[in-house]
């Protein structure tokens, strides 16, 4: 069983991979590129989450649920590995919210 997720087991997890993920976001740039640090944090949760969310067996479909979850939320809120861990969490209680974009007319 997976233990829940919280902002702190978030960041343990990640702190491993984070130069591997960041070293995906760089590729194709120029040497003097440069980006904030939300976008570092923003762009390396989402591939941490993708590799979370194959190691503990979640459907394509709910991946990407989750994904498209955090990335929402990822906007307003401030701190984002709580955001990354609540969404995660979704999965465990098995709560996963099905996003399916703006209809458009």
């Amino acid at each position: 069983m997976v233990e829940p997720y919280t902002s702190e087991s978030v960041r343990a997890s990640l702190a491993p991979k984070w130069d591997a993920y960041y070293a995906k976001l760089a590729i194709g740039q120029p040497s003097t590129w440069k980006c904030d640090q939300r976008t570092k944090d923003n762009f390396c949760l989402s591939q941490w989450m993708i590799d979370e969310c194959n190691r503990i067996g979640c459907s394509w479909e709910d991946a990407h649920n989750l994904l498209r979850g955090f990335n929402r939320h990822a906007r307003a809120d401030t701190d984002l590995y709580q955001t990354a861990a609540d969404v995660m969490n979704t999965y465990l209680n098995g709560d996963i919210i099905n996003y399916d974009g703006m209809k458009r007319h």
